[in-house]
């Protein structure tokens, strides 16, 4: 990752990307006068503000070089990074969150546990299904700890259930949860291939696994 994004390769990306300043916008969450600004060099954005418009970018599939170069990758890893794995994780799946609604799929959760999740993540995961987009989970056989749709859940056999293994496949993506490690990692393959056949995985342990029977977390969304 380069330390900063140069207004020339924003310019330069969106247009690989075939992307307005308005389309830019909204998959980094903020004003499109904050990317005219930025793009035109009339105003200097927060060291945030470059990180979130360069993974906009990256999660597209482009690279930048330090040389004030860019190019589009052929094959697409996105990793996430971060000491704190709550904050690690969060960012991930706010971008999931954005993915999904642009495609109108679902999230897929294997090995998930929400007893793990902070205040932030629990809001992220309610307002994710606010918004529409379904999340189903496959979580430990006896595990009540449930916060949506008991329909969304289902227990699977102990046999196959890993504590650490948290797999997450959302379109054509799989991402792999690693918060266990001294730094926490969620390393995401784009690849519809990969993706057909975790999600294919995924729906045949769903359909041989137990419906949960009852919840007991005080925390409902």
């Amino acid at each position: 990752m380069i330390n900063f994004l140069t207004a020339s390769q924003c310019r330069a990306a969106r247009g690989l990307l075939n992307w307005n300043q308005l389309e830019l916008a909204e998959k980094c969450g903020m004003h499109i006068q904050t990317i005219s600004a930025f793009e035109h060099e009339t105003g200097t954005p927060t060291k945030s503000t470059l990180g979130k418009i360069q993974l906009a970018f990256e999660n597209e599939g482009i690279e930048f070089s330090r040389d004030n170069g860019l190019r589009k990758r052929e094959d697409l890893i996105i990793k996430y990074e971060d000491d704190d794995p709550h904050e690690c994780f969060n960012k991930f799946f706010l971008d999931a969150c954005k993915t999904v609604k642009d495609t109108n799929s679902e999230i897929l959760c294997s090995g998930g546990d929400e007893r793990r999740a902070n205040n932030e993540t629990i809001k992220l995961y309610g307002d994710a299904v606010n918004s529409g987009i379904k999340i189903r989970w496959l979580i430990e056989d006896g595990n009540t700890s449930v916060m949506g749709d008991l329909d969304n859940y289902r227990w699977m056999p102990n046999k196959i259930f890993v504590n650490t293994d948290v797999k997450i496949i959302y379109n054509d993506c799989t991402a792999y949860i690693m918060s266990w490690r001294n730094r926490a990692k969620v390393i995401v393959i784009k690849d519809k291939h990969i993706a057909e056949e975790a999600r294919k995985h995924f729906n045949y342990v769903w359909d041989n696994s137990k419906p949960v029977s009852h919840s007991t977390s005080k925390i409902k969304y």
